[in-house]
Parts: C-alpha cells; sequence; structure tokens
C-alpha cells in the first residue's frame, strides 16, 4: 500500500501496533480494568503511577519526567524515549513490529519533516488549556450543561480520592472539551481578552513549539511575521513554510485563530493524540454582520487544511476503540460526545461531507472493521438528503455496504425552558428533551437504545421505497435495479438469505423472482435446493417440448389457503404430478408469483384479453390450442 502522507502512515501504523504491548516489553502491567485502562503491576519506582488508556491508545506516567509526567503520550513517545531515537527512528521500530514498510521520507527540507511530530506536541498543550478555560468559564460551561453534557465527559480524565499507596485512580473518561477564551469577546477590556493570547504563547514556548511554525499560527493565528504586518507578513510566512494562502487571508491581513471567537473545542483525539481541534460558537456569538451589514450564521470554525496536514480529519468520541461491536455515524461533535455519554462509540463527520475522499474511505474502513454500523444523521432535509441522496439512490450504501443500519429519531416536540419551541432530530436533541421533561436517565438510555435496535439497513430501507412506487413505472424499474445491485454487494450471503424475504416484501416482488435478479446483478447462476444450476423462466404454463421431440404440459395451479403456487404437470412418459418447479432441457420453469387477480379470483371481461377478434379467428385459436396440449 503506497501512504500519501505521514500523518496517514502513523493512522495505519497505530491501528495495528497496541500500545500495551509495546509497553509490556519493558514494563509489567496488570491486565484487568472496568474502564478499559490498565496500569504498572509493579510497586517499585513509582511504576504503579504508569497508567495506560487501553481504548484510547496512549499512557501517562505520574511522577515520571522523562516519560512526560502526568501528561497522556502516544506508542511513538514511548518508543522515542525507551529507545533514545528521534521520531522517524520510532516509527522505524513501530513498522518492523507491525510489519509496514519503512516510512519513505520524501521531504527531503528537515523543518518540514519534523511538523507533523511539532504539531502533535503542540496540540497536546493547546488541549490542556482549552479544558482549563473551560472548566474556568461559567457561561461555557452552563452552555453544556443546557445541552446535557456531564462535567465527567468535558474533562479528559477525572480522578478520585488518593489510595493508601497515594496514587489517584481514573474514575471516569471524557472527551476533554475546551473552550476557546474570550479574545473575541468585545464587552471586555483588552487585558482581560489578550491573556488568552499571552497564556497559549507561554505554554506553546514552554513545551520547545516554535510560535512561527504551522501548528502554532493554526492555533493562535497570524498578524505580525518579524517586521512584517498584515498582508506582508502572510505573504512572506506563507512563502517561507510553503503554504499556499487560504482564501481573504492576504485580503484581510491575517490568519484566523481558534482563540478568537468564544466557543467550545472539540479536540479530535484519535490514536492517542490529539489529530485536529474544531470550535462550536456559543451564542451570541454564533452568529455575525457581514460586509453588507446582514447578520449571518458563523456556528463553527474548523483548522484550515493548509496549515495541518491538507484533510480534516474526522471526530472520535470518547467511547470510540477499534473493537467496538457497534460504532454510531453521526454528523456533529456534539452529538458523537451525546452518544459517548450514553456508552456508545461514535464517529462524527464534523462538518464535512460523506462524499469527501478522506471521509469516503475511513467511513469504508470502520464499516469493515466494526460488526454494526449505524447511520445517526440529523433529522432534516440536509441530513436526510445524506442519506437518500438527490437521485434517491442511497449513495452512501456504496461506502459503508448495504448492512449499514439508518436511524430514525423519535417525532419528539417540546419547548425548552427559554421558551423556544423545540424538536429531536439528533442524539443531542434527544438528550435535551429526555432532561427538560424530566426522564429518568434509565429511561432515556431505553429510548435510545430501542432507536438503535429499530434501525434497519440501508439496502431494506431503499428496498422499500422502491416498493412503494407506481408498479411498472420507469422510476420503480430503475430503484429497483438500484437495491437489488446493494444487496448483491453485501459480503455476508448469510445474512442477505436471513432477509430474502423481508427484501422481497419490501420491493413487492415474489421471492423468486428476487433471487433471479439477485442472481443477475452477481453476474451467476441460480443454486437451487437440488443444487442443480441452471437459467430461471417463470411461466403460467403451457407445452414445452423437450429435445427428443416430446415434451412436457404443465398447468398453473393455486393454493389460497398457502397463497403458493405449484405446477400440475403431464411429464413425457404421460405420468402425472404436482411440483414447486421441474428442469427442463437445462432450464428450470418455476411458476410466477400469484398476483391480485389470481389471489383475489377476479374475472376479467373478453375485451380486457387484447383486441377484439371475429369468432372464426377465436374458434381457430382455441382449436390449435387443443391440438398443441391435449
Amino acid at each position: 500500500m503506497a501512504y500519501t502522507s505521514i500523518e496517514e502512515y502513523v493512522s495505519e501504523l497505530k491501528r495495528r501496533v497496541r500500545i500495551e504491548d509495546v509497553i509490556e516489553e519493558t514494563v509489567a502491567l496488570d491486565r484487568h480494568s472496568g474502564h478499559g485502562w490498565t496500569r504498572g503491576s509493579g510497586r517499585g519506582a513509582g511504576i504503579h503511577s504508569l497508567v495506560v488508556d487501553l481504548d484510547r491508545q496512549r499512557f501517562a506516567w505520574n511522577g515520571n519526567g522523562e516519560y512526560g509526567g502526568g501528561r497522556y503520550n502516544d506508542v511513538i513517545f514511548w518508543v522515542e524515549t525507551r529507545d533514545h531515537v528521534d521520531f522517524f527512528g520510532a516509527l522505524r521500530t513501530l513498522a518492523k513490529r507491525a510489519g509496514m514498510p519503512e516510512w519513505e521520507e520524501h521531504e527531503k527540507d528537515p523543518a518540514k519533516r519534523l511538523a507533523f511530530r511539532v504539531q502533535m506536541n503542540a496540540f497536546d498543550i493547546a488541549q490542556e488549556l482549552f479544558e482549563k478555560w473551560m472548566l474556568a468559564d461559567e457561561q461555557a460551561m452552563e452552555y453544556l450543561k443546557d445541552r446535557g453534557i456531564h462535567e465527567n465527559t468535558i474533562r479528559l480524565v477525572t480522578y478520585g480520592e488518593e489510595d493508601k499507596h497515594g496514587v489517584r485512580r481514573i474514575i471516569a473518561r471524557g472527551a476533554g472539551l475546551g473552550f476557546s477564551g474570550r479574545g473575541g469577546d468585545r464587552s471586555l477590556e483588552r487585558t482581560a481578552t489578550a491573556r488568552y493570547w499571552e497564556e497559549m504563547q507561554s505554554a506553546l514556548q514552554a513545551g520547545g513549539v516554535p510560535l512561527d511554525s504551522p501548528a502554532a499560527v493554526a492555533l493562535m493565528g497570524l498578524r505580525e511575521w518579524g517586521k512584517l504586518r498584515g498582508a506582508e507578513a502572510i505573504t512572506g510566512w506563507c512563502e517561507a513554510n510553503g503554504i499556499e494562502p487560504k482564501g481573504r487571508w492576504i485580503s484581510n491581513g491575517r490568519i484566523p485563530s481558534m482563540l478568537g471567537v468564544p466557543g467550545i473545542i472539540f479536540p479530535h483525539i484519535h490514536g492517542g493524540a490529539v489529530q485536529y481541534f474544531s470550535r462550536r460558537n456559543i451564542p451570541p456569538f454564533d452568529e455575525q454582520v457581514n460586509e453588507d451589514g446582514e447578520t449571518e450564521e458563523r456556528k463553527s470554525y474548523n483548522l484550515p487544511n493548509e496549515l495541518v496536514g491538507g484533510r480534516k480529519e474526522l471526530y472520535f468520541n470518547h467511547c470510540y476503540y477499534s473493537k467496538a461491536t457497534e460504532v454510531v455515524i453521526v454528523e456533529g461533535q456534539m452529538d458523537a460526545v451525546t452518544q459517548g455519554q450514553y456508552g456508545y462509540a461514535a464517529v462524527a463527520t464534523a462538518g464535512v461531507g460523506w462524499k469527501n475522499e478522506h471521509t469516503q474511505k475511513e467511513l469504508a474502513r470502520l464499516a469493515k472493521q466494526h460488526g454494526t454500523l449505524y447511520l445517526a444523521y440529523d433529522r432534516d432535509g440536509t441530513g436526510q438528503e445524506a442519506i437518500i441522496g438527490k437521485e434517491n439512490d442511497y449513495p452512501i450504501a456504496d461506502v459503508v455496504g448495504g448492512m449499514a443500519r439508518v436511524i430514525e429519531w423519535p417525532d419528539k416536540k417540546w419547548t425548552r425552558p427559554n421558551g423556544k419551541p423545540k424538536a429531536v432530530k439528533d442524539a443531542n436533541d434527544l438528550r435535551q428533551w429526555a432532561r427538560d421533561t424530566k426522564v429518568e436517565d434509565g429511561e432515556e438510555a431505553k429510548i435510545l437504545r430501542g432507536v438503535l435496535n429499530e434501525a434497519r439497513p440501508i439496502a431494506l430501507k431503499a428496498a422499500s421505497a422502491a416498493g412503494r412506487l407506481s408498479f411498472g413505472s420507469a422510476e420503480k424499474i430503475a430503484a429497483t435495479k438500484r437495491v437489488v445491485e446493494i444487496i448483491a454487494r453485501i459480503e455476508d450471503r448469510l445474512v442477505v438469505e436471513q432477509l430474502r424475504t423481508a427484501f422481497g416484501e419490501a420491493l413487492q416482488i415474489g421471492i423468486r423472482e428476487f433471487k433471479n435478479l439477485l442472481a443477475t446483478a452477481r453476474k451467476e447462476k441460480v443454486d437451487e435446493d437440488d443444487g442443480k444450476p441452471g437459467e430461471i423462466v417463470e411461466t403460467f404454463g403451457g407445452w414445452i417440448r423437450t429435445e427428443d421431440g416430446k415434451g412436457w404440459l404443465l398447468e398453473y395451479i393455486y393454493d389460497p389457503t398457502k397463497n403458493e403456487a405449484m405446477f400440475a404437470y403431464r411429464n413425457p412418459e404421460r405420468r402425472f404430478g404436482t411440483a414447486k418447479y421441474v428442469d427442463i432441457n437445462g432450464i428450470r420453469y418455476t411458476p410466477r408469483e400469484p398476483d391480485s387477480v389470481i389471489i383475489e379470483g377476479a374475472v376479467m371481461f373478453p375485451s380486457g384479453l387484447g383486441e377484439l377478434v371475429k369468432e372464426r379467428e377465436l374458434a381457430a385459436e382455441v382449436e390449435l390450442f387443443l391440438r398443441r396440449y391435449v
């Protein structure tokens, strides 16, 4: 496999290597915990203070400054420290363990080669500071409380009281949510707003992060560079770092900051490290006046791709881990956090449409890696269009597969404490509804579990939509063809076999017809119960000549008690009988599925049989039929 970037290479490396296995090469670990973490088993030399987060694949060694002290780090940092090697030396060691080729350093500029490592360090430092600001800001905390988010969910790690050994055990893991500060709050004095930049600057400098590095600029923005200001500073800095200026950076004379507007900071933590940041602006800062004097929504801000590796990262919630049997795909980060508070692993596309190339690749990987994938998109038009598609062809099925389950949010409407009406359209809305209407936590969890249990596979949802279309219409034919294509790509054929009746009923076609269509889509012959493959032909009966000149006479019979059709036959040896199908000349003949005329016992007038003919012609047709079949 060819890796297009160092970020992609490192992500794949971390998927293949378990941090606890690497640590146990030198330090024994206790292998038991109900919270997805373990610690050093030895009591001496502070080994018991080593904490390993199994789910998020990272470690913290309290009191051991060489290994980062109490700050969480990833498996790469562990190998760097243990083996006294640099970042790329650690990659080589882990690549051998993972059975991967060594990373080929295409970029010869040492500064750019190490930019990724600098970014990881800067983002870890920033996450701690953002979380500190969050816990200290009453309005930001109240905003999250109003959304139903607990403090234990906000904190990255919640510790309990010290035990007799002086160790504070982890009692809860959270999302590590942060606050961007009040740098853009014009109601405050400049000294009050400036402190956020000053504090971030000091923290990055203390951590060895150059303030003019792309990672630092992504966090703090840029207005000045050396002696240059405004547009000249932006142009000069971008040229020096090989970065293409984005949008209005030059015309505005600045690169925006993650700190500027008060908002909730979501750290995108995956593989044991912070990969990315996104921000959700809190009211009233989620609206801005544009150049024309009109008020516009500015709900979110993401780090510029140009500064952080060239792509936006998905948001993996704090309950996600690689071996989760269920994973919920949502749109927004707050929904993913809410799903985590319920105990479910969730991944948010975070403002990036699923048609984005990187997002498609990740969703396809998640669908294969986890047993059940739920698509919990918003109930509004945009969310539903992401599932159904503009052409009603359910294109997302090509990425996640036909067995990904589509969640339908319950139809609940209520009035919030602020007097505004609201309807449930996503997971966080459901949480707010439960909180406002005083639903007990246990009952709330049952409601969400019920929503998940009732989610149907996308293939079945598409089949039901196709089945409701007008019989024989071009739209129905195209929709049915598309559904069968989706089903044909489902790798687990046992599941398809289990659901074939449901698929047929949803499409409003018979099981045999469904199997025929499926076999055609798979470009294979149908294998019936007797194991004899062959072409299938549905018929209402007739005279079928055999290769030796003889033939079979088939009559269609219908059993209304079983709603089942069969053949009454006379074979070439003039023996009589009944059968569900007959094989003649390598072709399997099956009775057509009973239609409404047969089931309802309706009588059709002669005019319904076709054009009116003379009696003499009709008598000739009858005589020909009798001579042929009797």
